[in-house]
């Protein structure tokens, strides 16, 4: 029994004290950390379908969705992604850059990513280097690509490229930064710049305001991350809708570009009327499919049909307990309610399209109109 003893004390003391640890030997050792994405079908709003979850070594800074291919950015490089036809997610190729700086943006066949001051376009088909330009003189922290437009935000200047031949990028605008914080910041539109060829480049870009908003200034959302106003608001915003919300508030508010008006969406109602309108839940008077009308009001949502004949039933709380993020596509937003499920939301109307449970705890989301990725 003595052995025993002092056979189990020197081996803990060759464990526990430096230079006497037994070689691979490592009772404190973890493995490493593992992230996760999630993709979701969204081609049609009504029937979210979650194809399948991936597990990445590597901690992922954004996505960009470009039909089947998905591109995620890291610090250390860029990761491409398939979607096949099953709804399969598989590793297809990798791209490291040391100095990465902000997110890579997929257009077609090809890959731009910001190096620091320099735009590296890669081509897909062979995987290899096709263009590397130098961009200003300061990092590139933030991309995006409407049509043939790239823009790119410098930490002193806003460029916008055309990129009709993705090979060889053209500059058209180039407009220095007057205000910058962590989550938005101002360009300056001054005198000289061709303001037909600016509208024309920012027409069709869901980054930026509205061209009939641009007068002198011109804000530009950073990251592409809902940035956080006063008292805990958050905003975010596309070409045709501004939104913001509050993490403990059951509502969003949005408004056009254009208006100083904002509408409320309440989400227990609207949550309430999906119920019943989807067929969950039903009334006492009528068939729901009579309900030419339905609003919430003083607590309840009131349905009416055209022979003004109405029934009114009481809220129902929603089953989240904050907004974790919100993503918008066209008129349809992709609110990420924690802890884990999604809503569909047609703000043109108000109502929601449905609901779907979650595998996992997300907390950011990137939209296109057919897919959306959780992280």
């Amino acid at each position: 029994m003595r052995k025993v003893a002092l056979f189990i004390t020197a081996f803990m003391i060759s464990i526990l004290l430096p230079g006497c640890a037994m070689k691979g030997v490592s009772l404190f050792s973890s493995p490493p950390p593992k992230w996760v994405f999630a993709v979701i079908d969204v081609s049609d709003p009504h029937k979210p379908r979650l194809l399948t979850t991936v597990e990445i070594e590597r901690k992922p800074r954004y996505f960009n969705i470009c039909g089947e291919r998905i591109a995620m950015t890291g610090d250390e490089g860029v990761q491409l992604f398939r979607i096949g036809a099953d709804g399969s997610v598989r590793n297809v190729a990798e791209f490291p850059l040391r100095r990465i700086s902000g997110n890579a943006v997929l257009n077609g066949d090809y890959l731009f990513v910001p190096a620091e001051n320099e735009l590296v376009v890669i081509g897909l088909k062979d995987l290899k280097e096709k263009a590397r330009m130098k961009v200003g003189d300061s990092p590139i922290v933030d991309m995006d690509l409407s049509g043939e437009y790239l823009y790119l935000l410098g930490r002193s200047v806003f460029h916008i490229l055309s990129v009709r031949n993705p090979t060889s990028p053209k500059p058209i605008a180039s407009l220095p930064i007057t205000t910058w914080t962590s989550q938005f910041a101002t360009a300056s539109i001054e005198n000289g710049i061709d303001r037909v060829k600016l509208m024309k480049a920012l027409r069709n870009s869901d980054s930026f305001l509205s061209s009939n908003c641009l007068y002198t200034t011109l804000l530009l959302m950073r990251d592409q991350v809902s940035y956080r106003a006063r008292w805990g608001w958050r905003i975010t915003f596309s070409k045709d809708y501004f939104i913001r919300w509050h993490g403990g508030i059951r509502r969003i508010e949005l408004k056009s570009p254009e208006s100083e008006r904002w509408d409320r969406i309440d989400l227990d109602a609207a949550y309430t009327k999906y119920l019943y309108l989807s067929g969950r839940k039903k009334l006492k008077g009528r068939d729901i499919g009579e309900v030419t009308m339905a609003y919430g009001y003083g607590g309840k949502v009131m349905f009416f049909a055209l022979d003004k004949w109405g029934e009114a039933v009481d809220i129902i709380r929603a089953p989240f307990n904050s907004i974790a993020d919100i993503a918008v596509s066209g008129d349809m937003a992709y609110l990420l309610m924690e802890p884990k499920l999604l809503f569909i939301l047609n703000l043109s109307s108000g109502d929601m399209l449905s609901l779907l449970t979650l595998p996992d705890k997300y907390k950011r989301i990137v939209a296109t109109r057919r897919s959306i990725i959780l992280f």
